[in-house]
C-alpha cells in the first residue's frame, strides 16, 4: 500500500512540475524582480581619476577597542602604499608602520596601546604618475565601549 501511495505521489509531483510553463531561470528572475532589491555597486575610489582629493582617503577619527580587529581600506590605482600610526605623545615621537598594503588589518592589542589617547593614522598613497596622497586622522583606542 505505502509503494502504491509513493507511486502516485511521484507521478502527481512530476505531473505538477512538467505542467510549469515557465523555466527554473524565469522563475527565480521572476522572484527577485518581486523580493529582492538589487543596489548598484558605487565606483570605488581611484586616485588616478581626475578631481580625487587626498581628503576623501580616511574617515576624521576612529575609536576602536582593545581586542577587537581594525581594517580600512586604501583607494585603488595606488603604485605603493603606507600606513603609519603616529603617537605625539611621547619624545621622540614615534612612527610606526603598520602595513604597506591596499589594506590594513590589525587586531588591537592592550600591550601595543595607551587607552584613551590619541594617536594619528596617516595614509600615503602614491599614485601611477608619481603624485603623492597623504591623509590623516585620529585614532582613538579604548577598553569598553
Amino acid at each position: 500500500m505505502q509503494k502504491r501511495i509513493k507511486i502516485i505521489l511521484t507521478a502527481v509531483f512530476s505531473l505538477f512540475v512538467m505542467s510549469c510553463s515557465a523555466g527554473m531561470d524565469q522563475l527565480i528572475d521572476e522572484f527577485n524582480s518581486n523580493y529582492v532589491t538589487v543596489i548598484p555597486e558605487r565606483e570605488l575610489p581611484n586616485v588616478n581619476k581626475d578631481g580625487y582629493k587626498q581628503s576623501m582617503m580616511l574617515q576624521d577619527h576612529y575609536h576602536v577597542l582593545i581586542g577587537e580587529r581594525f581594517e580600512a581600506n586604501a583607494p585603488l590605482g595606488g603604485k605603493s602604499y603606507k600606513w603609519t600610526l603616529v603617537n605625539e605623545s611621547v619624545e621622540p615621537v614615534e612612527e610606526t608602520v603598520i602595513a604597506e598594503t591596499l589594506n590594513v588589518r590589525m587586531v588591537i592589542a592592550e600591550e601595543d596601546f595607551n587607552i584613551a589617547q590619541k594617536y594619528t593614522l596617516k595614509l600615503k598613497v602614491v599614485n601611477q604618475s608619481n603624485k603623492v596622497f597623504l591623509d590623516y586622522a585620529d585614532f582613538y583606542v579604548f577598553k569598553e565601549r
